[in-house]
């Protein structure tokens, strides 16, 4: 009765498709609190994170990568990494704001490139997973947007206005609703957070357990296209290179080879745990397990830094008349 239902609502197009699609909007109608929907497995809803940001559809999303003192890039290895770690937890205790600039869909350094010189953020710190991500190319739904931005936007809105009546829908439909795989992303941080009440059908985003092996030799023949890829982000920002911090999560694949080459070249520094015992759920993504106790190295070691690069400046913001002031 309630695909019925949905196919009715939805106009009569494919009943599977819309069925998925439906799966998208969150459960009971409402997203996590403080989170606005980053993706979503349907075809018909795809990597909406992206046009939420070019074409500034929340204004509240936009608003955390203006402010961030430290911005974080890279795929979707850092993505998950991050917001299953520490990394939301560490910033807020310091009263530091961070937004995790990092795309999933095998995203690469062209978009975020365009998407800095068109936000203009002026970060204090950036941490940057070099896996290899300075190509200069953009992943499939990044192109669309480079493409047909008229018709991407037209698009992108229409999709708004379906998650926006995401109440009217799951109040008829609720057994549907929250059936699809997606994520969504704080305001605050840009870190991915899901559903406690997620109900996915057939378990699709349970993940396993794999060891990450030990990676072989690397392939350097890109590496000068890498750097200077690199380089141009980097005068995009305005950043100091001390302040750069170039790492790489662990993977079976690459070691911290491109990391260091990087940051040799630009003056910036390396911060990458060499840790056992580390899982993936995927052969590509940490388990949360394994993301927690990564990151927390990972920032046990990167805590100097952050102190050295934003200690002092919100210090100063938070209290301009103290000098001496400094962020514990």
């Amino acid at each position: 009765m309630a695909i019925l239902v949905a196919a009715v609502l939805m106009g009569g197009r494919s009943l599977w498709q819309e069925t998925v699609k439906i799966g998208c909007l969150p459960v009971d109608g409402r997203n996590p609190a403080g989170a606005w929907m980053d993706g979503c497995a349907s075809d018909q809803i795809g990597s909406y994170g992206l046009d939420v940001l070019w074409f500034d559809l929340d204004p509240r999303a936009v608003a955390g990568i203006e402010r961030a003192k430290v911005l974080m890039f890279g795929d979707s290895r850092i993505l998950t990494g991050m917001s299953e770690g520490i990394a939301s937890a560490w910033f807020a205790a310091r009263s530091i704001p961070m937004y995790l600039l990092a795309f999933g869909a095998g995203e690469q350094s062209g978009f975020t490139q365009r998407l800095i010189e068109r936000l203009h953020p002026l970060p204090q710190m950036v941490v940057i997973d070099a896996d290899p991500y300075f190509t200069g190319k953009e992943s499939v739904p990044a192109q669309a947007i480079t493409d047909d931005p008229v018709g991407e936007e037209r698009t992108a809105r229409a999709t708004k206005e379906f998650l926006d009546a995401a109440p009217v829908y799951c109040r008829y439909i609720s057994a549907l609703c929250g059936r699809t795989e997606r994520g969504y992303r704080q305001y605050l941080d840009g870190v991915v957070v899901h559903q406690a009440q997620d109900r996915v059908w057939w378990n699709k985003n349970r993940g396993g357990a794999y060891p990450i092996s030990q990676p072989g030799e690397q392939v350097t023949s890109h590496y000068t296209t890498y750097l200077a890829n690199a380089r141009k982000m980097m005068a995009a920002l305005h950043i100091n290179p001390q302040c750069v911090v170039f790492t790489i999560l662990p993977n079976s694949e690459m070691d911290d080879t491109l990391a260091a080459y990087l940051a040799q070249n630009l003056g910036a520094r390396v911060v990458a745990p060499r840790l056992q015992g580390l899982d993936t759920s995927d052969h590509y993504h940490m388990t949360p397990e394994s993301s927690r106790l990564w990151t927390q190295a990972f920032f046990a070691q990167v805590q100097p830094i952050v102190q050295e690069c934003v200690g002092d400046a919100m210090a100063k913001s938070n209290n301009p008349g103290g000098a001496e002031a400094r962020i514990r």
